[in-house]
């Protein structure tokens, strides 16, 4: 538990001291704590359209690597004292790692909160998801997280 706490205050302190060399831009990076607990990053294609990237360890379940990629669409936003909160939807596909490769299709579903005045996002993800290939028969399984990014450069 103390690892955790201690890995999470050198995370902050990172982000807090890149605050004066960065951004809010197209270019996200972070990390996500749940079902992958990883890393993620975010490009932004349009003004609502992105595309995420996640990799880490899936743990429920059978606990296995994952590499998941969704293209995403945030059609509501919302203005909270300057912050700025967005709904967004999404699908895409995952590569688990376990003993044999296996692949799903994706929906994303989730929440991100923008801080006005600092270049990093809040989010939470729901990711119901349907292995097509892969150990065993077809599979269901529903993932989510909690992220953070820190976003680097505009484009």
């Amino acid at each position: 538990m103390a690892t955790l706490r201690y890995t999470c205050g050198i995370v902050l302190l990172f982000l807090w001291t890149l605050q004066a060399f960065s951004q809010k831009g197209s270019i996200g990076l972070g990390i996500t704590l749940g079902n992958p607990t990883g890393i993620t990053a975010q490009y932004w294609t349009g003004e609502i359209t992105a595309v995420k990237v996640n990799f880490g360890r899936q743990i429920s379940g059978i606990n296995h690597l994952l590499l998941a990629a969704d293209f995403l669409v945030h059609p509501w936003s919302f203005d909270s004292e300057g912050d700025l909160i967005r709904l967004y939807l999404g699908a895409g596909a995952g590569l688990g790692f376990i003993s044999d490769l296996s692949l799903s299709l994706r929906t994303t579903q989730g929440a991100a909160y923008f801080f006005e005045g600092l270049p990093l996002e809040v989010h939470a993800d729901l990711n119901p998801s349907l292995q097509l290939v892969g150990p065993g028969d077809v599979k269901v399984f529903l993932g989510g997280f909690l992220g953070l990014r820190w976003y680097f450069r505009n484009i």
